[in-house]
């Protein structure tokens, strides 16, 4: 007698994250194969982590411009910070009601930044990036210092050569005006942006 085959499919597993499949070994034919086609459970048991994931497409839908940081706006527990935006700083912001340099970058698990300021040295470009997990809470030991874990993942190269163009687009005729604005007549302030390029890889 043999054990069937068991094969589970349909399963994803992010940086950050713990995956665990429960198997249960069956007598059986050799002909005999258990096959389980299955999304992975929303709730994770395994570990309490509070945080967000994303994907690189996501930031072609998000109005984060072109930098994978700035869906740290979009994360619960963020509010905008007092230092300026044009600034190198790790977050322009507070998570959770931290400092703003309290953060821990790390690009594919090295660590990123400036250990004094917290200041980031690089961000990958957005066609470079698999995806971004950003941990606000209850993350594991193993995460290092911070109040904020960010773990880019960036794209394993292949033996092709692949390109992107792009272009982000942005005119106040396709702004809606404020409330004040509205309120003393005040016509909405002219807008005109062309940010375009192009990345060429493997």
């Amino acid at each position: 007698a043999n054990f069937k085959n068991f094969v589970r499919s349909g399963l994803t597993l992010r940086a950050e994250q713990r995956l665990r499949v429960d198997v249960a070994l069956e007598i059986g034919s050799v002909s005999e194969r258990v096959r389980v086609t299955a999304e992975a459970p929303m709730v994770q048991s395994e570990q309490a982590t509070v945080g967000s994931t994303f994907a690189s497409d996501e930031f072609t839908r998000l109005p984060l411009g072109r930098n994978a940081l700035g869906a740290l706006l979009v994360v619960p527990g963020m509010t905008q910070g007092t230092r300026g935006s044009g600034g190198t700083e790790f977050v322009n912001g507070n998570v959770n009601g931290s400092r703003e340099s309290m953060g821990n970058y790390q690009i594919d698990g090295v660590r990123g930044q400036d250990t004094e300021q917290g200041e980031v040295g690089t961000v990958p470009i957005l066609e470079a990036i698999e995806e971004v997990v950003i941990q606000t809470e209850s993350y594991s030991a193993e995460s290092g210092h911070g109040a904020t874990q960010v773990n880019v993942t960036t794209r394993g190269g292949t033996n092709e050569l692949h390109g992107t163009l792009f272009e982000y687009f942005g005119n106040n005729v396709l702004n809606a005006t404020n409330f004040m604005s509205n309120l003393v007549g005040a016509a909405r302030p002219i807008v005109r942006s062309n940010t375009f390029g192009g990345v060429v890889g493997g």
